[in-house]
């Protein structure tokens, strides 16, 4: 029976209807499934009717009526327009009466509740304008082990128990500022990883600004909070109606309030219903805006404005209501009700105000009794109250009436000391505050010597703790000299005193105008000394204003910090902070930096208040963030904004960005009192700077800045002062710059007072700091002598010494000085500060050559002296400075020697103006005992970040700090350009004592120069250790302005490492290198001289020994350099020094060479003799020595001499006229590269078919590997055909052969004109090779014992001589595929040419040029990958490379490198090495080489080579141009398709020609043994295409594992025998052939043999699969355009592998394939498949007629392939397809995969492609999948839809593939072309869903597909989750 149609048609004849009964009852649960669905078809009988006998006369069968809601075709379409899921979950919860639950057995039960972890969701709104919602909100929560599903968050609160039971939902709504909270139940998730929150309004007024998600595991009590702060809108931003979060962090201390049904009633958010009564009085209503401020036992709400869509709400005698939505705050006691004082009316009285709440049906009511004015012109004049509560709703209990606290404020008797601006204050107490309240009486109030009463009313606060007053700096004298304040609390009578003695005023003291006061016992103080410093807690606050028009305000800004009291643990604040200061104006773009204090510690933060006054024209402000350091605490919190604060919303509640939280080391706060002298002229102009030593280290020097005129005669100066932990202070060093025009000072004393432990110190002084007075110095160092805590304590102050030091400066010319010079001495007690000598006791013209120069320094005694440091400021015209030595004397006349004998000159020797100096015994100084600290200082790249100042920098460490010095010269630039540009970078190198662990660094500048302002992006530290501890390197973010016109107008900075990496790329160490010049005529050398290490642990790379503008290496001089590489190992076993004889003189005649490393603190040094000359025209002409060390002055005899055979071959144009070079390598090292200079036999060298003979001295390498030959393309010919390289000793009977046979040339062959030659045994080897003619020698197999056969004599007529090949040389052969990135920047790519070295584990490379791309002509182009393919041998898995390019190109040389990708196939390793900088002269750094370490490594399973022998027949026409290509199948694997030589790009034109024999080798995968059949074939492209294949071999050779140098290998041979034609003309015109091996051959060598005999060879008889035809008949269907033109690919898949995919071309049926209607039949000769599973159909979609209806496709497969195509004994499997192959047409596929048997079989497979949400994340590429399972794998499949833009950013694309059951779902391919404008790609995950299991598989990505972002790939593999079923 003809099946009927799934879905009826608009043609189909309506089926007959019979009418349905339905019983309809109250609460009646169906058990009919589809009264369950609404959405599902409906069935229909057809008529019947029923005889007699009670059969039915038809059959009865179901109808399916079309039922559009349930299409599967339109369910994407439902769910985005209608959210369907919503109803889906309904059905779902509907599926299952209560009554079926009940009977669910316990098993079912307890599996259900595993599955049933109850979470909340609490979800916060944000308080913006509309940004409340009423759509329906969904959330979808992902896990580490599993994910809770779309879910409907539809009630608050849901009144659901933890046992699961369900009650009915109500509809929610997300109002703005608001937080609701909600129960959903799931699967255990692990840790949340992303949630997926989103709603389904469509309107505007539906759109939703969601603040943020927490996510609380009611069970486990965790907590993760996922920010947002975005719209969820159509008509918002970027118009988005979902956001995927991530979480700040895991296991976050959950909220207070928390889900838990026995504590709901505290847990709710409660509704507050408020009523404020206006009074019926005159003029009693207001138009300005109304705030409210409710205060309970468990908090208080945010200032929150009364508003409720009217207006009116305030006139004179009504009531209006209002109604507020927050947390539970437990029992109300007191409001506080405000307004602006905005609008026509402002005043306003105010009768009473009414709170109301339900909670548990109980209705609390609370009274706040007012009948007063909030008016500045009536009553009290204030605008704010706080009301207490009441019980009552008539009368006011007399305790809820307010108290009235008597404030009095003590104007202090100093000049000038009253104020006219307007004060206010705010009273803290243990019951809250009474908030900021204006102290006015209608008085001339806060005049000079006044005191001034003032009534604040407000409920008790319990006992007074501290008050902050303030002024708003307004009036003509705003300036306020306030002694003390008093507070009357009326309750108990109690008088409160808060002393201040301060100025409140921006140009007076500390230029503060707010101020908090601590209430004190004044019985408890000492009331003489009203000068002790104040205690508080210090916190920077940082406003930065966003950068948009008019951004900027003129209003007055203040802030509320709000934290906990840290001992009872209450919620507290700071009061109103006015941020207003001297020159401090809130501009665009601008960063504020405010210091203000609290009496106590509020940090960190809990939430920040900020807000203004609305004055000014431009009031409105928009402020981005405010940053909050807290020196105490070390916490830094960044509260961000991104809003307006203007009209009727100034004020703002912040909370912090926890994500850039950050914690430092906590800071000591340091209250400093200094009083000057009360003598005429004591005070100073000058700058003064303080320093202070404790005994756990010291502070950093600290310029004493203040807003008034500080340092006056009898004044007292008070400051505060941060510095890192120093412990107990001993003394301190203060000092000034003798600036101004009156600097003289006379310090009386200072005190020090740490705010945490209220601890004060007393340093006495009573002396000048004057050059005219007294001893002239202008620093003083003073010690401790008491010390008051509890009680004072006097202490013994240490002594005072005077330290004598000698200067000497050396004899050397130009070694004298004008600059000033400066010293600072170390000792066992901290050091003296930088002290500049200045006046010389013994010269007046001072550091002049050969002098000595005295000098005295008064300090602090230091104990014993270890280090000094010395340098100078490099100013004068002649500031280079050779210094000999400095001696110093201490007061126990002991001496301390420091020898130097090094220039301080940024010319000469390493540059350096400031050395660390040790004490020495010998004259010459070790240069181990420093460390050097490299310093990359990177310019921002944005308009005028360069600058022209002088930049300086210090460095901070756990052992003590370097000092501040000076970037004056770069080191990565010797020519002094100019320096901090415009995305430049500039590198420093410092030698100082190490300072240990990097800690904190300062850099800055001066602000000199026309554009001074400097942008930093970051600074790089990278430090070199004398020992051979690893290398670290620092990274210090900056990335913002120093600038007085930018930022925060600072022009220093300190910075803090984000990273500190150890082992950055290799392990360096310094070393010490003494090179001494001989004493003979012309010893001296101008070339440029190299030096390279060798020790047990390996080598190091080329060092060059040269210092900065010194003369090196002249007669008999000896010269010293410090030098960084890797570690070799503990004891050096050679070196190789040489030069490159360049310059006048550059024959040199070397002594010897000494070289030393540094080992726990101890020096070990090697002595390496030489005596000869590095001379071309002296002893044996060479330029390179090898040396090994000697305890002896001569040098050791331990070298051995190679006889290098060098043979050019015979073909035209072979010899050449470049210099060559060489280098040998050997499993004991190198010789480095050595140049071919002087043949022994041939004085023209290098000729056609000519050996030349060259001698190289070096240490013996051991066995030899290989070599490496080069020239350098000089000369008119320097093309050279290189035959082969022989190298011999004496020792050795034979010389080992290194076979080349190629050119050297840039433009034959390849390209190269470097080349790595492999070894190879010279001559002998003889290799038995049997083929298949000896399986028919009688005798020589067994029949029986073919399988294993061993030969151990065989006839000379057998043995023929081993071809030669290059392949399997040797077993560590390999090649590297290179793939090299050029930037995408304008201008990055390059013409120059590039080379690279690569480094490995085992040895390197050695240089080779990138010449030839695999991939463009013109390579190293903008945003191009050019890959390259290197064969070398094997050097281990790669630690780091170098590239480099030579600058040619000119203008164009410059090259932006991204990155470096190295594949090794072989080896199973891909590693990629980011770069992302430029090599460019005038860019970046100026470098043109960068040194590479891997960022990223990958491993998968190695590959293996296969040589492949291809045997062209000996027949007319055999030959081919066509690219051939080979497949190899094991039992289980195969390769890819291997080209063996592509004759359009290859250098072997000649291959695969008539009777040639072609040896070609291949990596791919290891198919394993054995090998089952080869498929091979070629592109049918070229002139003459046809090819005649004789047979093909394939060796397979396979090393032992044992590692040494003597193991054995095996190869295996497999001899596939073809004789066909492979050509369309020819044969059956097929291109592609699969053989199978007749012969298989086991070859074993022992490579320990240097003749390499073959030891044993046995047989093997191949049981071969048998080669058969497969008749495929391909019928094409009877429909309108079914037929096609295009070409048309088959592969068939059996259970014995596939046929490979093959062009069906000739039908055997037609002329015309493929038309409509018609059956063409094929022929496909293939290796025996087994049973057929499946097949793959695809066109080309070429040609006109490109659509093709496919309708079945029939496979016969005959038992052997000598039996006739029309035998009947054959299977037949038959493959329906029935739909379109079409672009256009149906679902636009033109490959489909069909199986074996009904259409029905196959399975339909739902994918969901989620695309990332960041920048850029879409593509416009061509995306495809392979979708794989237990029982197979899809194919690749292309993902389109027509007139859709797929892959966009954030957008989830549905596609539906079909294809066989595939079982459980293993893995999924994914990949794209990578064509299109925007190709690159960010992959979320991908979803599969197989519709028959109704199973769902998610496979997360989360990573790019892109050749520029992450590792590079454009396909993925991925892997899945476990599944979940989607009835679940």
């Amino acid at each position: 029976m003809q099946q009927r149609p799934r879905w009826r048609g608009a043609s189909s004849a309506a089926p007959r209807r019979v009418p349905s009964k339905y019983k309809v009852t109250l609460h009646h649960n169906s058990t009919d499934s589809t009264l369950k669905l609404p959405y599902a078809p409906r069935k229909y009988q057809s008529s019947t009717t029923t005889t007699s006998n009670g059969v039915s006369s038809s059959t009865k069968k179901a109808v399916m009526a079309y039922d559009s809601l349930n299409d599967p075709h339109l369910t994407r379409y439902y769910t985005k327009k209608f959210a369907t899921l919503a109803g889906k979950e309904m059905k779902e919860k509907r599926r299952r009466p209560a009554s079926a639950m009940a009977s669910l057995s316990g098993s079912t039960r307890s599996g259900r509740l595993a599955g049933n972890v109850p979470f909340e969701v609490i979800v916060r709104t944000g308080d913006v304008h509309g940004s409340g919602t009423d759509a329906r909100v969904y959330v979808t929560v992902q896990g580490t082990t599993g994910k809770i599903c779309k879910t409907h968050l539809s009630s608050v609160y849901r009144q659901e128990s933890l046992n699961g039971d369900e009650q009915a939902t109500r509809s929610v709504r997300f109002p703005r500022n608001s937080s609701e909270r909600f129960l959903i139940r799931g699967p255990e998730i692990g840790e949340p990883v992303q949630i997926r929150i989103e709603h389904d309004g469509l309107e505007e007024r539906q759109s939703w600004f969601l603040d943020e998600v927490e996510l609380v595991n009611v069970t486990s009590n965790k907590a993760w909070r996922f920010p947002c702060r975005q719209w969820i809108s159509l008509y918002k931003t970027d118009c988005q109606l979902a956001r995927n979060l991530v979480p700040l962090a895991s296991s976050v201390k959950p909220s207070k309030l928390r889900w838990n049904p026995a504590f709901q009633k505290e847990d709710k958010r409660l509704v507050y219903d408020i009523s404020v009564l206006t009074g019926d009085v005159r003029g009693a209503g207001t138009d300005a805006n109304v705030f409210l401020t409710v205060f309970g036992e468990r908090g208080s709400t945010p200032k929150t404005k009364l508003s409720n869509g009217q207006t009116g709400n305030f006139s004179r005698g009504k009531d209006a209501s209002f109604r507020m939505r927050c947390a539970n705050l437990g029992e109300i006691h007191k409001i506080r009700i405000e307004h602006d004082n905005t609008g026509f009316g402002a005043g306003w009285f105010v009768e009473k105000i009414v709170v109301s709440t339900q909670d548990d049906d109980n209705v609390r009511r609370y009274y706040f009794h007012s009948g007063q004015w909030l008016a500045r012109d009536e009553g009290d004049g204030q605008i704010r109250r706080d009301i207490a509560a009441s019980n009552d709703p008539i009368v006011v209990s007399a305790s809820s009436k307010p108290l009235r606290y008597v404030v009095s404020t003590y104007t202090g008797s100093v000049r000038g000391a009253g104020t006219d601006a307007n004060v206010f204050v705010t009273i803290f107490g243990s019951n809250g505050d009474t908030g900021d309240r204006r102290l006015d009486n209608n008085k001339n109030n806060f005049e000079r010597n006044r005191v001034d009463q003032f009534a604040v009313e407000s409920p008790s606060l319990g006992v007074l703790e501290r008050i902050r007053i303030s002024h708003d700096n307004a009036g003509l004298g705003p300036g306020w000299y306030l002694e003390k304040v008093t507070v009357e609390d009326p309750s108990d009578n109690q008088v409160y005193n808060f002393p201040c003695s301060q100025w409140l005023a921006k140009d007076e003291g500390d230029g503060r105008i707010s101020r908090e006061l601590k209430a004190i016992d004044e019985s408890k103080t000492n009331g003489s000394d009203t000068n002790q410093a104040e205690a508080g807690v210090l916190y920077h606050v940082s406003v930065v204003t966003g950068d948009k028009r008019n951004a900027g305000t003129d209003a007055k800004v203040y802030v509320i910090l709000h934290g906990c009291h840290k001992d009872s643990g209450l919620e507290t604040n700071s009061g109103k902070i006015w941020l207003d200061k001297k020159g401090s104006k809130f501009r665009r773009a601008r960063t504020n930096t405010f210091d203000v204090e609290t009496v106590e510690s509020l940090s960190p933060l809990s939430k920040l208040t900020v807000g203004h006054d609305n004055s000014g024209l431009g009031a409105g402000w928009l402020l981005e963030k405010i940053i909050v350091d807290c020196p105490s605490s070390g916490h830094r919190q960044v509260f961000p904004c991104n809003a307006w604060l203007e009209k009727d919303l100034i004020e703002r509640e912040l909370y912090e960005e926890e994500e850039e939280h950050q914690q430092a080391t906590p800071k000591n706060v340091w209250s400093v009192c200094i009083w000057t002298s009360d003598v005429r002229g004591s005070g100073t102009d000058a700058s003064v700077s303080l320093q202070i030593y404790g005994d756990k280290g010291k502070s950093d020097v600290i310029t004493l800045q203040n807003e008034d005129d500080n340092f006056e005669q009898g004044e007292v100066d008070k400051f505060k002062l941060e510095s890192p932990d120093i412990g107990q202070p001993y003394k301190i060093r203060i000092e000034h710059d003798n600036s101004g025009p009156f600097p003289g000072w006379q310090l009386d004393k200072i005190q020090l007072q740490n705010t945490s432990t209220k601890e004060r110190f007393l340093f006495p002084c009573g002396r000048w700091l004057d050059r005219k007075k007294e001893d002239g110095e202008i620093v003083r160092e003073l010690p401790v002598c008491a010390i008051e805590g509890e009680g004072e304590q006097s202490v013994s102050p240490l002594a005072i010494v005077i330290y004598n030091v000698s200067v000497f400066t050396g004899k050397t010319s130009g070694a004298g000085t004008d600059a000033n010079v400066f010293l600072q001495i170390f000792g066992e007690r901290g050091d003296t500060g930088a002290r500049t000598l200045r006046t010389s006791k013994t010269n007046k013209n001072k550091f002049e050559n050969g002098k000595c120069d005295e000098f005295s320094i008064e300090a602090v005694s230091l104990g014993t002296i270890d280090k000094i440091r010395i340098g100078h400021d490099d100013t004068g015209p002649g500031a280079g400075w050779f210094l000999d030595r400095v001696v110093i004397q201490s007061d126990d006349e002991k001496l301390y020697t420091f020898h130097c004998q090094r220039w301080l000159s940024t010319s000469e020797d390493d540059g350096q103006i400031v050395r660390d100096l040790f004490i020495s015994q010998s004259v010459e100084a070790s240069l181990l005992k420093t460390t050097s600290y490299h310093i990359a200082v990177e310019t921002g790249d944005c308009r005028n970040a360069g600058t022209d100042a002088n930049v300086f920098v210090c460095l901070w460490g756990s052992d003590g700090d370097m000092g501040r010095r000076p970037l004056k010269y770069a080191a990565s630039d010797p020519r002094h350009r100019n320096k901090f540009e415009r995305g430049h970078i500039d590198k420093f190198t410092f030698e100082s004592a190490d300072i240990g662990d990097v800690e904190r660094l300062l850099i800055g500048h001066d602000g000199t120069g026309p554009g001074s302002g400097w942008y930093v992006s970051r600074v790089t530290v990278d430090v070199v250790s004398s020992s051979s501890d690893a290398c670290q390197k620092y990274v210090f973010p900056c990335n913002r302005w120093l600038a007085k016109s930018e930022g925060d107008g600072k022009l220093e900075v300190e910075l803090l490492p984000q990273t500190q990496l150890e082992s950055v790329g290799e392990k360096k160490i310094a070393y010490q290198v003494t090179v001494e010049t001989g004493d003979v005529q012309g010893a001296g050398t101008d070339a440029n001289v190299f030096l390279v290490l060798y020790g047990d642990e390996g080598k190091s790379d080329q060092v060059s020994l040269k210092d900065r503008g010194k003369s090196n290496f002249k007669r008999a001089q000896v010269d010293t350099f410090k030098i960084e590489a890797n570690d070799v190992g503990k004891e050096l076993t050679k070196i190789r020094i040489g030069h490159d004889g360049k310059g006048i003189g550059s024959g040199w005649f070397l002594t010897k060479v000494v070289v030393t490393r540094r080992e726990d603190d101890d020096d070990s040094s090697w002595t390496f003799p030489c005596s000869r000359w590095l001379a071309r025209g002296e002893d044996d002409g060479e330029i390179v020595r090898e040396l090994v060390p000697s305890t002896s002055e001569t040098a050791s005899a331990s070298l051995q001499q190679y006889t290098v055979q060098v043979a050019t071959g015979d073909v035209s144009g072979a010899g050449t006229d470049s210099n060559v070079y060489l280098t040998i390598y050997g499993d004991e090292g190198d010789t480095g590269e050595r140049h071919l200079r002087s043949s022994q036999v041939h004085v023209n060298k290098f000729e056609r078919a000519n050996v030349d003979v060259f001698r190289i001295d070096a240490v013996p390498l051991g066995r030899l590997k290989k070599v490496k030959v080069r020239h350098d393309d000089s000369g008119p010919g320097s093309d050279w055909y290189l035959d082969r390289v022989e190298i011999s000793t004496h020792e050795s009977e034979s010389a080992v052969v290194f076979p080349c046979q190629q050119w050297l040339a840039r433009n034959r062959g390849d390209g190269l004109i470097a080349r790595e030659l492999m070894r190879q045994t010279k001559t002998g080897e003889e290799i038995v090779v049997v083929d298949e003619s000896l399986a028919q020698t009688p005798g020589l197999l067994n029949p029986a014992e073919a399988d294993a056969v061993e030969v151990t004599a065989t006839p000379d007529s057998l043995k023929r001589k081993a071809r030669e090949s290059t392949a399997f040389l040797e077993k560590e052969c390999v090649s590297y595929r290179l793939s090299v990135v050029t930037g995408s920047v304008s201008g990055a790519g390059t013409d120059a040419n590039v080379f690279v070295v690569l480094y490995g584990e085992k040895d390197d490379t050695g240089v080779i040029p990138l010449t030839k791309s695999e991939t463009h002509r013109n390579k190293f182009e903008q945003g191009q990958t050019d890959e390259f393919v290197l064969e070398a041998i094997d050097i281990g898995k790669i630690r780091k490379l170098k590239i480099r390019h030579d600058n040619g190109g000119g203008a164009l040389s410059g090259w932006f490198l991204e990155k470096v990708v190295v594949d090794s196939p072989v080896l199973g390793i891909r590693q990629t090495f980011s770069c992302e900088r430029w090599l460019d002269k005038n860019k970046d750094d100026g470098l043109l080489e960068r040194e590479l370490f891997p960022v990223d490594d990958s491993s998968y399973d190695p590959h293996v080579r296969y040589e492949v022998t291809t045997y062209t027949s000996d027949v007319r026409g055999a030959g081919t141009d066509a690219t051939v290509s080979v497949v190899i199948y094991g039992e289980t694997k195969q390769t890819e398709p291997m080209v063996l030589f592509d004759k359009r790009r290859s250098t072997r034109k000649d291959c695969f020609e008539r009777s040639s024999v072609d040896v070609c080798l291949v990596e791919g995968v290891d198919v394993g043994a054995p090998i089952k059949k080869i498929r091979i074939g070629h592109d049918g492209k070229g002139f003459g295409a046809g090819w005649h294949l004789d047979k093909v071999e394939v060796r397979k050779k396979i090393f032992s594992q044992d590692d040494s140098d003597d193991a054995s290998c095996t190869t295996i041979l497999y001899t596939f025998p073809c004789g066909r034609w492979l050509a369309t003309s020819e044969d059956d015109g097929t291109i592609v052939r699969e053989l199978v091996p007749s012969l298989e051959t086991v070859v074993k060598r022992d490579e320990a043999s240097d003749t390499g005999t073959v030891n044993v060879l046995s047989l093997k008889r191949k049981e071969t699969l048998d080669v058969v035809h497969y008749r495929v008949s391909v019928f094409t269907g009877d429909v309108r355009g079914a037929g096609t033109d295009s070409n048309v690919f088959l592969t068939l898949y059996g259970e014995e592998g596939d046929s490979g995919e093959r062009k069906l071309q000739k039908s055997q049926t037609h002329m015309n394939k493929f038309e409509r209607g018609q059956e063409d039949v094929f022929r496909i000769e293939a290796a025996n498949l087994g049973r057929l599973e499946k097949i793959k159909i695809r066109h080309d979609s070429s040609s006109l007629k490109k659509s093709w209806h496919l309708d079945r496709i029939v496979v016969a497969k005959q038992k052997t392939a000598n039996d006739d195509v029309n035998s009947d004994d054959e299977e037949e499997y038959v493959f329906f397809c029935k739909k379109w192959l079409a672009k256009d047409k149906e679902d636009g596929m033109i490959e489909r995969i069909l199986t074996a048997g009904e259409p029905d079989s196959v399975i339909r497979y739902q994918v969901e492609i989620v695309t990332g949400d960041v920048r850029h994340a879409g593509t416009d590429a061509n995306v495809f999948v392979t979708i794989s399972g237990e029982k197979g794998d899809t194919g690749r499949r292309p993902l389109t839809q027509r007139f859709r833009n797929l892959f966009e950013r954030n957008q989830t694309d549905v596609f539906v593939i079909e294809a066989s059951d595939l079982g459980t779902l293993t893995a999924l391919t994914i990949e794209h072309d990578n064509k299109g404008f925007g190709s690159g790609w960010l992959l979320d995950r991908v979803i599969v869903t197989d519709e028959k299991r109704n199973v769902r598989v998610e496979f997360p990505c989360g990573k790019w597909l892109d050749k520029k972002k992450d590792d590079g790939q454009i396909c993925r593999t991925l892997l899945p989750t476990p599944a979940t079923d989607n009835a679940k």
